[in-house]
């Protein structure tokens, strides 16, 4: 299902840099979820929902943004596998609070919604809660009774396992997310470990890089300023854009600005090896079932390393150079694909 929304200044600049769209697959497979104290039936149950929502997960990201899911997972049959062992492992999770039925609401949900409805928010009926009360360890806010699951001990000691707790209002202090349909964002300024809970702007609405927009929505700042306003994300390959003031190119389908010509060009795909990010040609490349590298962390050019496979050695954090293949985490030292005992 969708991940948070995004947009804004901070991640417009991280599609500049490197061509990464602001959403990931893999937060959205098995994410979906109903009332605490569902029990699964069987499961063999489990495995049939899994498979069925994994799938249904990886056909919509491919058709709305672009083949995102193929790019990310080498190919459509490995997206759905991965996404449906990850989505099995989530439901295994000591406290979680749904089951089979859920899981299939949210998936025919989905099914139901437009591109526009589907990418950036929560997928109405796919927002679940748990059993544990706030204080219990956690990795997913489907284990919490509050529904959400706050992981700042990622800001502190690099520890992806958080805590059940109440979801911080708007405005509140925050540390990892806001809880929410993805409406509400956590911002944190340059270098802070705590940030502060930010509605995302709707169009027309002012922003800066503490003020991000929407999905959907870019930030157009005037030369010399520090602000500006959200404008759409609608740019389709050939028309005329920039980064900087609008129009802006469609980064949901990847599609960017070329800041040679100056429109909008449909990304390439980039092998192990190639060259990936801001080419020299002003064309985005973005890696195929690998990670961009760049040996600057200023630089908007890089290379295209391996995911780390399952089982391989690995540590965790941010400046990690070497990435588990999603949505395997770096859990104890090794990449695996974990639920929620990864936390317990």
């Amino acid at each position: 299902m969708p991940a948070a929304a995004a947009g804004g200044v901070k991640a417009l600049k991280r599609q500049r840099r490197f061509g990464i769209p602001a959403l990931a697959l893999a937060g959205w497979v098995g994410a979906c979820g109903g009332q605490a104290g569902q029990e699964f039936a069987t499961s063999s149950d489990v495995i049939a929902a899994c498979a069925g929502t994994a799938h249904t997960s990886c056909s919509i990201s491919d058709s709305c943004q672009g083949g995102w899911a193929t790019l990310t997972y080498g190919s459509l049959e490995a997206c759905d596998e991965r996404g449906a062992e990850a989505c099995e492992k989530r439901a295994a999770s000591a406290g979680k609070g749904y089951g089979v039925r859920e899981i299939k609401t949210c998936e025919a949900n989905q099914l139901a919604q437009t591109c526009e409805e589907w990418v950036g928010t929560l997928t109405p009926g796919c927002g679940f809660v748990g059993l544990r009360g706030n204080g219990a360890p956690c990795l997913y806010g489907s284990q919490c009774a509050s529904g959400f699951c706050d992981e700042y001990r990622y800001y502190t000691t690099r520890n992806v396992c958080g805590v059940c707790a109440t979801p911080p209002p708007e405005g509140g202090a925050c540390n990892s997310s806001c809880g929410g349909d993805g409406m509400v964002s956590c911002v944190h300024d340059d270098g802070a470990a705590t940030g502060h809970c930010v509605r995302l702007g709707a169009r027309d609405d002012a922003c800066d890089k503490t003020a991000p927009c929407g999905t959907g929505l870019g930030c157009a700042i005037p030369s010399g300023e520090t602000s500006g306003r959200c404008l759409p994300t609608m740019g389709d390959v050939g028309d005329a854009c920039d980064d900087q003031v609008g129009p802006f190119c469609d980064y949901r389908r990847r599609i960017y600005c070329n800041h040679s010509t100056s429109t909008c060009t449909a990304a390439q795909n980039a092998a192990l090896g190639q060259p990936c990010g801001t080419l020299a040609s002003g064309e985005i490349a973005q890696c195929v079932e690998s990670a961009c590298h760049a040996e600057q962390a200023e630089a908007v050019a890089g290379t295209c390393i391996a995911y780390l496979p399952d089982g391989a050695a690995c540590t965790f954090g941010p400046g990690t150079i070497r990435q588990c293949a999603p949505p395997a985490l770096c859990a104890s030292g090794v990449c695996r694909i974990v639920g929620g005992e990864l936390c317990d």
